[in-house]
């Protein structure tokens, strides 16, 4: 009886994929049933379990050992191939790791045996001027407490290293985190920096360090798509572990063979990090490689001859939010991946650009896939000039009696029940936009906080609450935009800049180049305005410089015709010009919707009215 006769695998092509993936396990069945069940009876044995299925989330990853997309598994073994042959992966990438590795062992063995001052040797390991592998906000958080807590700390580390404890490594990877939760390090990319990049204390080439989000990225490159929801700590780290040996095993026939994980996990390292061409490569393999990493698409892969195609495929069922709104931005995966990375490394952002640019909206959105479309879990927020700290964190509010009387209560701010929230709920991402961030008078409005922005997990008395403590949370994040039109992004101080990362939003620079060509060929228009638009920027920043061009939302709508460019340039672009050349009569009579349209009718395949050419041409030559 099933499962002993037959499997549930109704599939033919299914099937012939689990016995090619694990025909090492078939012997000599003389059928497929047969090696179906000896395929079984071997996998139960080796841990995933009896009565196990190919394709619940509870046993993950085996969906994706059997059932790769050919096609961008097989883009990720190409590009690991031409990594490999075009850098040194050995003296770049595995040779420190490894000597990061014995540094670590010497802690472990100082802590195994007991020794006085062990977490010193550990905390030297582990701050050593190799190792990169630690994020720098989780290495300090689980530093300081090991130092203060040493006892606990022992025992987390024993629960991690000792293997002979009658737990499988993902229970102690999982016993671990539970151990270190009082040091703040709660979330899944903490835990899973810090216990990998520990583990590496005992065997290196087979537990090598990760980083959550590159690690999601590659899963998703090669279809494997996110572990599965309410993945433990432990779980990521051994599906990444499963990922590797798999690379391991399908680069055995390449020029440049992967030895082991540590191979792997090299070469996917150096790939995640490539962000100039290599001398070697052509362009042609440059714009290739950066389309792939930035999940765009490529051609269906050949069918496989001699196997009928199924009519029920396989889904994953992780949802990848990023991707989503990368589509709907219209920018690459990879630019979106980036912020991601910069949030993660200090925690909040800052886009910065000229009006248009789709800061706030890019801002919207990817914080809205961040919190994974949870609206309770981000907040939008806009700064002006009369914003305080009270509006912002929390301050005493008016409050009308029933008796008439007025009296006042403490009330807390948007940033306050956020931050309340985040702590509340560790698991899960927080993100915060601030609009305008520049037009408040930021000193004002920040206060303490702004000690907080880089030193999370620390606490601050508060204006309001002296006798508590407050602190922000490392799972609340932090988007802010700028507009550079009033030059005001010149007068945040160093302070604030050292706390944020920047990020150019400007027209004819980085991924906002192209994007509105990129949006009318999305809704099917034609692009003339998007040539209009990069030929009036190329002349225009020789008046205004970068910081004033002309944004490409204006231009991101329905109507396109030449009447609904007319209202478009006469009632939002001119207005701004006239700000900006104020009291420049004669260069603004250029700017009119008449000048440009006469300058670009050709451009935008517009009939050229004879007279108005005669007025345009006396207009400019009285300019020149």
């Amino acid at each position: 009886m099933f499962p002993d006769t037959f499997e549930s695998i109704v599939s033919g092509s299914h099937k012939q994929c689990i016995i090619d993936r694990f025909g090492e396990h078939t012997g000599e069945a003389p059928d497929t049933d047969a090696a179906l069940l000896q395929i079984r009876q071997e996998l139960s044995s080796a841990g995933w379990g009896e009565g196990f299925s190919y394709y619940d989330d509870i046993n993950d990853p085996l969906l994706h050992l059997w059932s790769k997309n050919t096609k961008t598994w097989g883009a990720l073994l190409h590009w690991i191939e031409r990594v490999s042959a075009t850098f040194d992966l050995e003296a770049d990438e595995r040779s420190y790791k490894l000597s990061v590795a014995a540094e670590l062992r010497g802690g472990r063995a100082a802590m195994m045996a007991g020794a006085d001052g062990w977490w010193e040797v550990l905390r030297r390991a582990m701050v050593h001027r190799e190792n990169n592998l630690f994020g720098w906000r989780h290495r300090g958080e689980f530093v300081r407490w090991m130092k203060e807590n040493p006892a606990d700390a022992e025992a987390a580390l024993r629960t991690l290293w000792e293997v002979d404890s009658g737990r499988s490594e993902p229970q102690r990877i999982d016993a671990f985190a539970a151990a270190i939760r009082p040091s703040g390090l709660t979330t899944t990319g903490s835990v899973v920096n810090l216990a990998a990049g520990l583990l590496m204390a005992s065997r290196p080439q087979y537990q090598p360090p990760l980083k959550v989000d590159l690690t999601r990225r590659l899963w998703r490159l090669a279809g494997w798509g996110n572990e599965p929801a309410n993945s433990t700590p432990g779980h990521v780290i051994v599906r990444a572990y499963a990922f590797f040996d798999e690379l391991v095993r399908d680069s055995a026939a390449a020029d440049h063979p992967l030895r082991d994980r540590l191979d792997a996990q090299s070469a996917l390292w150096a790939l995640g990090h490539l962000n100039e061409r290599p001398v070697t490569w052509t362009e042609q393999e440059w714009a290739e490689f950066t389309a792939f990493r930035g999940g765009a698409e490529t051609e269906e892969p050949e069918p496989v001859e001699g196997l009928t195609p199924e009519p029920e495929p396989v889904v994953v069922p992780s949802k990848d939010f990023v991707a989503v709104a990368a589509k709907d931005l219209h920018v690459s995966r990879g630019f979106l991946d980036t912020i991601v990375t910069l949030l993660e490394d200090k925690g909040q952002v800052v886009f910065y650009g000229p009006p248009g640019t789709g800061k706030t909206y890019l801002a919207k959105r990817l914080a809205r896939a961040i919190v994974e479309e949870e609206p309770d879990r981000m907040t939008v927020v806009q700064f002006h000039p009369a914003t305080t700290y009270e509006d912002f964190f929390e301050g005493l509010r008016p409050r009308l009696g029933e008796d008439g009387h007025i009296s006042y209560e403490l009330r807390r701010g948007p940033l306050s029940l956020l931050a309340k929230e985040a702590l509340d709920h560790p698991e899960h991402s927080y993100v915060m936009v601030i609009d305008e961030l520049n037009r408040a008078n930021l000193p004002k409005v920040l206060g303490e906080l702004l000690f907080l922005l880089e030193y999370r997990r620390e606490s601050v008395a508060t204006l309001y609450r002296p006798e508590e403590k407050f602190e922000l949370p490392e799972n609340l994040f932090f988007i802010a935009t700028m507009n550079t039109a009033d030059r005001s992004v010149a007068l945040v101080d160093a302070a604030l800049r050292r706390r944020f990362h920047f990020v150019p939003f400007f027209p004819h620079q980085g991924e906002m180049k192209g994007l509105l060509r990129r949006w009318l060929t999305d809704h099917g228009q034609a692009t003339v305005v998007a040539d209009l638009l990069d030929a009036v920027n190329e002349e225009l920043r020789g008046h205004v410089g970068d910081h004033l061009v002309i944004g490409p939302s204006h231009f991101m709508k329905g109507d396109l015709s030449e009447e609904a460019l007319a209202r478009i340039w006469e009632f939002n672009i001119y207005p701004t010009l006239e700000e900006l050349l104020w009291g420049r009569t004669d260069e603004l009579k250029v700017w009119q919707w008449t000048a440009v349209r006469h300058r670009y009718a050709t451009l935008l395949h517009l009939p050229v009215d004879d007279a108005v050419s005669v007025a345009v041409a006396a207009v400019t030559d009285a300019e020149l």
